[in-house]
């Protein structure tokens, strides 16, 4: 098998007016010779694997086309972890693109470096208002130790993995398959597979914001609540038996982990709020809260210390109704606002 030094996976469902985009911006790398394209159909009804499948004919050392059935995000990280030939590993949503230069920079970067996981910058694009966002810590190019640089804000992309831990990691519990919001759930298995990073001051990747459908518009997240607990509930569960429970795993690790379950478990508590205060939105916040506690009693109690007005909204109907009104009004405003 020809190594490259980074594997680039395309989730790809139904983005025909955005893949050329994505395609073109890597194969626009000086570096190319050195990527390994992983575009992944998963299931699209739109012309969106003959596209796929163009760009790997003009580029067949290249790009390489995965067709599957749908199977959600995280099906689509599953496949190509299998068929990835670089050193190191990114993912990339089709609709999106990377900075050709920059991605030229990390390539360069990761011929030089053993780091475990390599830390980059990302641009937030919506229409012509552009938000370059990084973290607190010096983007210096020094590997240091993963627990001397935990942060609860890494994302889904910034981050490029070595593939033989990603792949580890994965074979043992792969990520879960037909539900949205999966990114948590590689952050969290990626980033607790990893010894040592290093941050390198390269804004590649370029995350295109607005889109209708998109997930992470608030509509999105009200229409997928359910599916969005389910995953909360399925890393709280890794966290417990797996991470929890590891006699190797870094202490301050643990710590972050935990951090990251009991983040998104409020953040869920905190869009049931928001939905609305009917009796249905109530049982399914008062479900959800069950469902942690049997799942993961560890990020339960933690989740109950750290948020008292959790406690008080689950203890009565009423409370949650009269609660609820301010953020429901919030989430008003943000839909008029498009945002």
């Amino acid at each position: 098998m020809i190594k490259k030094t980074l594997t680039i996976s395309i989730a790809a469902y139904n983005v025909e007016p955005y893949l050329a985009c994505a395609l073109d911006s890597i194969v626009a790398c000086e570096s190319l010779s050195e990527i390994d394209v992983l575009v992944v159909n998963d299931g699209s009804q739109d012309g969106t694997l003959a596209l796929a499948n163009e760009y790997a004919n003009l580029y067949p050392n290249s790009i390489k086309v995965i067709n599957k059935l749908n199977g959600g995000y995280g099906s689509n990280i599953n496949a190509s972890i299998l068929e990835a030939k670089g050193q190191y590993y990114r993912l990339l949503d089709g609709d999106d693109w990377v900075d050709s230069k920059e991605l030229d920079k990390l390539v360069k970067f990761l011929n030089n470096t053993d780091a475990d996981m390599v830390v980059t910058k990302y641009s937030s694009v919506r229409g012509s208002e552009i938000k370059h966002i990084s973290l607190d810590w010096p983007y210096d190019a020094e590997t240091r130790l993963i627990n001397e640089r935990l942060d609860y804000r890494y994302a889904m992309h910034m981050l490029t993995f070595k593939t033989e831990l990603l792949y580890q990691a994965l074979a043992r519990e792969p990520i879960i398959e037909h539900t949205n919001y999966t990114d948590f759930e590689f952050n969290v298995k990626g980033i607790t597979s990893c010894k040592t990073v290093a941050f390198l001051d390269a804004d590649v990747y370029q995350y295109r914001l607005g889109r209708e459908g998109q997930s992470v518009e608030l509509s999105s997240w009200f229409r997928n609540i359910d599916k969005a607990c389910g995953v909360t509930l399925h890393v709280s569960d890794f966290y417990e038996r797996i991470i929890n429970s590891s006699q190797t795993l870094d202490g301050d690790l643990k710590d972050w982990a935990l951090d990251q379950c009991v983040g998104s478990a409020k953040y869920k508590c905190t869009l049931l709020e928001m939905m609305g205060g009917g009796r249905r939105t109530y049982d399914r916040l008062t479900y959800f809260l069950f469902s942690l506690k049997e799942t993961s009693p560890s990020v339960y109690f933690a989740l109950m210390q750290r948020s008292a007005n959790i406690n008080r909204l689950c203890s009565s109907y009423m409370y949650f109704f009269f609660s609820s009104l301010p953020l429901r009004v919030k989430a008003l405003l943000l839909s008029h606002s498009g945002r």
